[in-house]
């Protein structure tokens, strides 16, 4: 039975409430698991973190499930077992992991590590993940992304500079047709990862989408012919 739990914080947006999480991590702790708490899964995905082999093995208490299982896969680690402190209850997330916990009194340097994890306003790890099981590598977000975080390689749309990602932007969520594109931190469903149309995108959307990904298209060829001309 996996007794390692490792929780995340996503210590720089106020997704996931540090009560319930401080809950959370106290009862699993009574029971017997070994709880380590990480301030922020995105950021260790980001940078590639060697710790994150060990932490694909433990069982994984972060956000929706879509979107850890395709953090973990961008790193060529197969999905953990996942649970949702994002949005279910800690009484929820208590009863799929243990069954058993009761519920005790927040263990108090529990609450101040989370208290203390780093807050990184406007620079905290913001990136696109891929859900392969949705994607068709159709290349709509490689040719509307100006910033290189794209490239398709050997007919693959794979995310392959995270960090150039503009904050806070979904942008290219949008005209995925499959919504396949997840963004972990952001606020609507289904671009964080979750299953429901919490926005859904109308027709006035997609044409300003399609008007966009044009604009883009030309800037790039502007973008390019003048390097043409910078080499003569």
């Amino acid at each position: 039975m996996n007794k390692r739990i490792t929780l995340c914080a996503c210590s720089s947006r106020h997704i996931i409430d540090k009560e319930k999480a401080a809950a959370v991590a106290s009862a699993l702790e009574a029971q017997g698991y070994e709880v380590k708490m990480i301030a922020d899964l995105c950021k260790l995905v980001e940078t590639h973190d060697t710790a994150l082999e060990a932490i694909s093995q433990s069982i994984v208490v972060a956000c929706y499930p879509r979107a850890v299982a395709a953090l973990f896969a961008s790193c060529g680690l197969k999905e953990p077992e996942r649970y949702d402190i994002r949005n279910e209850s800690a009484e929820e997330v208590l009863a799929k992991i243990a069954p058993d916990a009761k519920e005790v009194p927040v263990d108090s340097s529990i609450r101040k590590q989370l208290d203390d994890f780093p807050v990184e306003e406007g620079t905290d790890a913001w990136f696109p993940v891929m859900d392969k099981s949705r994607c068709i590598n159709c290349g709509k977000c490689f040719d509307f992304c100006l910033f290189g975080v794209y490239a398709k390689e050997d007919r693959e749309v794979k995310v392959v500079h995270p960090s150039s990602c503009k904050n806070n932007c979904p942008a290219c969520s949008r005209i995925c047709p499959e919504k396949a594109i997840i963004f972990p931190k952001y606020e609507r469903s289904p671009f964080n990862g979750g299953l429901k149309d919490d926005e859904v995108i109308g027709d006035s959307d997609q044409a300003f989408y399609a008007a966009e990904l044009r604009r883009r298209l030309e800037l790039r060829k502007n973008k390019v012919s003048l390097l043409k001309k910078e080499g003569k």
